[in-house]
């Protein structure tokens, strides 16, 4: 496993070329799912810290990326190279990316195909 330090400076590069407006890292548990959001670089080191203490697992990256003048919503998620082709975590992304859509549809917004970074 990288340092926690690697994994934010890895969402914050990934942040810069995609334009999101809500990018995070997903930190994985049990029952729950938390996010540490975009932002300064050391309070997003402290905030993953602090989940990876209580238990959590960094997983990937998620981002939002809003098509002006439509109203639509695109996801883009990555998942972390320690993760890479376990089919559990896959299957974690697709629940939380369907649970996704379901609260922006709810909210009036339309959704577009999730993108993973090598379609991006």
């Amino acid at each position: 496993m990288r340092q926690l330090s690697d994994l934010v400076d890895q969402a914050i590069a990934e942040r810069k070329p995609h334009d999101f407006f809500s990018p995070s890292i997903v930190v994985g548990f049990e029952t729950d799912t938390q996010f540490v959001p975009s932002g300064k670089r050391e309070k997003m080191i402290a905030e993953l810290e602090a989940l990876v203490q209580d238990g959590g697992e960094p997983l990937g990256l998620l981002g939002m990326r809003q098509t002006l003048g439509d109203n639509s919503v695109t996801p883009y998620h990555k998942i972390f190279a320690e993760h890479a082709g376990e089919e559990w975590v896959s299957k974690y992304f697709d629940r939380l990316l369907e649970a996704i859509a379901i609260q922006a549809r709810l909210m009036g917004a339309r959704i577009t195909p999730a993108r993973n970074a090598e379609s991006n």
